[in-house]
């Protein structure tokens, strides 16, 4: 966020929040450094907010700048949990203002050419969807910030706060959601964390697609993240940062992303273009950007996930959500 802000000559960056002052070491002198956000909000009146923060302060923060008129582009997740996920949804239209999400793989070229391909019906109807990331964080990684840990304040582990940019993605090949869930989310690490490290989940489609999706942060190392479709007459597979095609067992490369220099190759090669198109819409005053109500099919995924492993394993019917 800050590399993109401080090389578009087009904004101006003239605020910066944390609690740590510490922090102000990061950006120019010339920006105006607070550790109280209402204050910065109240004081600078910005026409835009990037909301960079702990899961928990996702929802507050964006409400309190939307309720102030100014435009929000936040991070993922929406939020902690379901409930908070539906009231930031919501603040769009309550306060008339532009939330963007940053959901930025699904803006990588190969998952744009992956849908293109999967929903042309070139290859037929698509039979199942898989996701995997298969990561590494160390017990270091939660003792520097405590509360990646929590379910109070990161809501969850391998999946919101890993894994989310691949079930969302596993979910814009149907316009509707699945019909039903299944999940469970595990403890393998024995590190001393309330989320889980490890989870896993099914869900069906009303058609027929099966999808199944994995998520760890044990894994001995960060590994390309894997999205793969299989249809009637192909395959089509995402590892890390190239597209292939499979058919009549030949697997040929057909799209791959370029990263931006220094960018880690896990992270994807979205975040310029997410935050380009958001401000792009900001200046035409449109409806192009990823918009809260896009990041819910995930959440409500999520969340049913949850109330499956509550459950031991039963199924969880998607329409039990909007009860």
């Amino acid at each position: 966020h800050l590399n993109f802000l401080l090389n578009r000559a087009d904004i101006k960056m003239c605020a910066a929040c944390d609690i740590d002052p510490a922090k102000a070491a990061l950006v120019p002198e010339s920006t105006a450094f607070y550790t109280d956000y209402v204050q910065m909000l109240d004081e600078v009146k910005p026409d835009v907010v990037h909301v960079c923060l702990p899961h928990y302060l996702h929802t507050v923060v964006s409400e309190a700048a939307a309720q102030r008129g100014i435009a929000v582009f936040c991070e993922k997740p929406l939020s902690t949990n379901y409930e908070g996920a539906k009231a930031l949804a919501s603040y769009e239209e309550k306060y008339g203002v532009k939330i963007g999400i940053c959901l930025q793989n699904r803006l990588n070229a190969c998952t744009v050419k992956l849908l293109e391909l999967a929903k042309s019906g070139q290859y037929g109807n698509i039979l199942g969807i898989k996701g995997r990331v298969d990561w590494y964080r160390a017990l270091s990684y939660y003792e520097a910030a405590p509360w990646r840990g929590t379910i109070a304040e990161a809501g969850s582990g391998a999946i919101l706060n890993q894994a989310v940019h691949t079930l969302d993605i596993m979910t814009l090949f149907h316009d509707e959601d699945p019909v039903f869930v299944r999940g469970a989310m595990l403890h393998i690490s024995g590190y001393p964390i309330e989320v889980e490290d490890t989870a896993v989940a099914q869900f069906d489609y009303a058609d027929g697609c099966r999808c199944f999706f994995s998520a760890t942060v044990i894994n001995h190392s960060n590994e390309p993240i894997e999205v793969s479709v299989v249809l009637e007459q192909a395959s089509l597979i995402i590892r890390g940062t190239r597209l292939y095609l499979v058919q009549n067992g030949q697997e040929t490369m057909i799209q791959e992303d370029q990263l931006p220099e220094g960018e880690k190759f896990y992270y994807g090669a979205g975040h310029n273009i997410c935050m380009t198109q958001y401000y792009a819409a900001l200046e035409a005053n449109t409806d192009l950007y990823i918009h809260p109500q896009d990041a819910m099919p995930a959440m409500r995924i999520f969340e049913a996930m949850r109330l499956s492993q509550e459950r031991n394993g039963e199924a969880v019917a998607i329409e039990e959500l909007a009860r």
